[in-house]
């Protein structure tokens, strides 16, 4: 598979292309957007086209280069992985370790470090040290759906591509041919999953409509004098370990409402009759806002903040919108 049949990212594409081109390959990326939009897959795909045997600045896919990092035995291409919660100080070593020796069998050595942000503050100093002096023939790519979580000498010592997520369409298109999901649905899962097309096939499409189906009605029955009922809520949400599809699915549901507000055509069509009837009894601004606080407290939640305290003050706003 070369690089073309990659889904979006052309930008990004083109500028590893060019460099490879021109043999001034960057000793270390950084690669970061949100999660499931294909930036581990970009970063295996950079380690190919320096690797393959057949193509220049591109990979074939059926060499035995390309086959070995397909099968992760290539011994010039690591993928360092979170050992539990966090990438530990261990990991890096061994990295480092392996940092030192020129490639055995390919061009370039290629290190790719997922989920980046999960390292702990001795296994990011010990990184930067690296950074700072470079070994030839070896490039780092650190893969992060939170670059804020990086240390910022890390990032400035870096070449940053930022990857955003797919289009509707696109992942919508891909259910459809990957997974024989009608096109009905396979709309409801793209637009809920964001446009991550790694989530989108993740995704079981019973599932996603009955969850779907769980959050209209919790979440259009919030009433301002139900306070115990709320705090009960979320509680059991905070405890949900599918909360942000739920929250993503809530967000589709108030774009639903503004748009059906306005006379456009809706996601969830299927629901369509009882989504106009929710919205006529809010005004647009109360939709707007209400999408707005569930924005908000996605973002308090990646910043770790009290789960249900955050969930507990999004309920109580999203019900008193409904006075």
């Amino acid at each position: 598979m070369p690089f073309s049949e990659i889904i979006g990212h052309e930008h990004n594409i083109k500028v590893l292309q060019r460099s490879i081109e021109r043999g001034r390959v960057h000793h270390a990326h950084i690669f970061s957007g949100p999660e499931g939009v294909g930036k581990r897959l970009t970063a295996v795909s950079l380690a190919k086209a320096l690797n393959c045997l057949k193509m220049e600045a591109d990979f074939c896919g059926h060499c035995v280069s390309c086959k070995k990092i397909d099968d992760g035995n290539h011994p010039d291409v690591k993928i360092v992985e979170p050992d539990g919660q966090f990438i530990k100080i261990d990991q890096i070593r061994e990295l480092q370790h392996d940092l030192q020796f020129r490639p055995f069998e390919g061009k370039k050595r290629v290190f790719i470090i997922d989920s980046a942000d999960k390292m702990g503050l001795p296994a990011a100093n010990s990184i930067l040290k690296t950074l700072e002096e470079p070994p030839r023939d070896s490039i780092l790519i650190l893969v992060t759906a939170n670059l804020h979580s990086l240390l910022p000498t890390i990032a400035s010592r870096s070449q940053r591509l930022s990857f955003s997520s797919h289009r509707i369409a696109d992942v919508e298109r891909v259910l459809v041919e990957k997974k024989g999901i009608g096109a009905g649905s396979a709309r409801i899962i793209a637009a809920i999953t964001e446009g991550s097309i790694g989530k989108a096939l993740g995704e079981d499409e019973g599932t996603i409509i009955e969850e779907r189906e769980r959050v209209f009605t919790s979440f259009t029955g919030l009433k301002r004098n139900a306070m115990v009922g709320i705090f009960k809520q979320a509680e059991g949400l905070a405890k949900d370990e599918e909360l942000g599809g739920i929250l993503r699915a809530l967000k589709v549901l108030y774009r639903d409402m503004a748009v059906s507000k306005g006379g456009g055509g809706i996601i969830n069509n299927d629901m369509a009759s009882r989504i106009d009837d929710e919205a006529r009894e809010m005004s647009m601004e109360d939709i707007l806002e209400r999408f707005d606080q569930i924005t908000e407290t996605e973002d308090l939640l990646r910043r770790n903040i009290n789960k249900q305290l955050a969930l507990e003050v999004m309920m109580m706003r999203l019900a008193d919108s409904r006075g």
